[in-house]
């Protein structure tokens, strides 16, 4: 092997190292689950201390306020929404998974909504409100959409993967997290257990 292929091969090898470099500071700062709300949807909660300073509950974990720009115009508000059975969905207009299970969504809230059952969806979309809106109207969701931002992002945990959904019961506590896209069956399962605990 000469000189100047040796130097190319380093060349590639270093700068393919700086890539994986760069990617790993994007991405890190996402894929972090600190929060409550995180560490309670993922059953890791034995770190997280009630007033006493015993363990908590896993199922007695507040999920996080926020009140966030709704497409309708209006503030969106989860505390707007205690007392039902809420599903907090993480999504975007470009992620595929988000997009297909938009109809399982829509499906659920119109069966349940008159029995205290609400989807609440929080794009995580870059491109504004008004992106976001366009594509509400296009695909005629019906349920309550806003634009999250970083805070309620890290409030809930880092979203480090889309679509993500938190199942919050009707007192305000996170009872379950969906990390990807779910049959329809298992939330429905799942939505009609919180409901028959009223």
């Amino acid at each position: 092997m000469n000189q100047g292929n040796l130097s190319k091969k380093l060349l590639m090898a270093a700068t393919a190292i700086v890539a994986v470099m760069a990617v790993a500071a994007i991405i890190a700062p996402r894929v972090r689950a600190g929060s409550k709300a995180a560490r309670a949807a993922a059953g890791t909660t034995a770190d997280v201390k009630n007033s006493s300073g015993a363990p908590a509950d896993p199922n007695s974990v507040a999920a996080p306020t926020f009140a966030l720009p709704g497409v309708d115009g209006k503030t969106l508000k989860l505390a707007d929404y205690k007392g039902k059975v809420v599903l907090v969905d993480f999504w975007a207009t470009w992620c595929g998974p988000c997009r297909r299970g938009i109809p399982d969504l829509q499906a659920l809230y119109g069966q349940y909504k008159d029995k205290g059952f609400v989807v609440l969806g929080l794009s995580v979309d870059r491109g504004g409100l008004d992106m976001v809106k366009k594509f509400v109207t296009a695909n005629e969701i019906v349920y309550p959409m806003a634009l999250a931002d970083e805070e309620t992002e890290e409030a809930y945990g880092g979203i480090a993967a889309i679509p993500t959904a938190f199942l919050i019961d009707q007192k305000g506590n996170i009872r379950k997290m969906y990390r990807g896209l779910h049959p329809k069956e298992e939330l429905e399962k799942d939505v009609q257990a919180l409901l028959a605990e009223a």
